[in-house]
């Protein structure tokens, strides 16, 4: 990638992400920069931050017990702990719109890094399920429709 096009992608890109620029404007010059719609997209996903690529604590970390344990009700949730029992307190780590992802999978073991029993419950997971239903039959309130 040409590196003028990557720092005037880039500098577009952190207006719209950190300056509340105009979604539309946005996208407008990102096409015009890039030559069209397919490669702004790929160019987009390009520059754009990965919050997964960013884990500053390794999954497989040797300090820390991780596990996905079943909530009543049908939910799931990340817990992370340290394997020493010096437990701190217990801190409920919750997720935005996009549910429980590898960045708040992160937040968990950070906390669990620093003595603290991380809870990150997946309040979507519930979600999920519900869109694994295909038929009619199979989704509960479908046949009262």
């Amino acid at each position: 990638m040409d590196p003028q096009l990557r720092k005037a992608a880039i500098a577009l890109y952190d207006r719209f992400t950190h300056e509340g620029f105009d979604r539309r404007v946005f996208m407008t010059r990102m096409v015009a920069l890039a030559g069209s719609v397919a490669a702004a997209d790929a160019l987009i996903g390009a520059i754009a931050a990965s919050p997964a690529a960013a884990a500053i604590v390794p999954a497989d970390d040797k300090r820390l017990i991780t596990r996905t344990k079943d909530l009543v009700g049908g939910y799931k949730a990340y817990v992370a702990e340290p394997r020493t029992r010096s437990l701190k307190a217990t801190v409920l780590v919750i997720h935005e719109n996009r549910g429980l992802n590898d960045y708040v999978r992160d937040v968990a073991r950070r906390l669990g890094v620093a003595g603290f029993r991380a809870v990150a419950p997946d309040f979507l997971s519930l979600s999920a399920e519900r869109l694994r239903m295909r038929t009619r039959r199979e989704m509960p309130l479908a046949s009262s429709i």
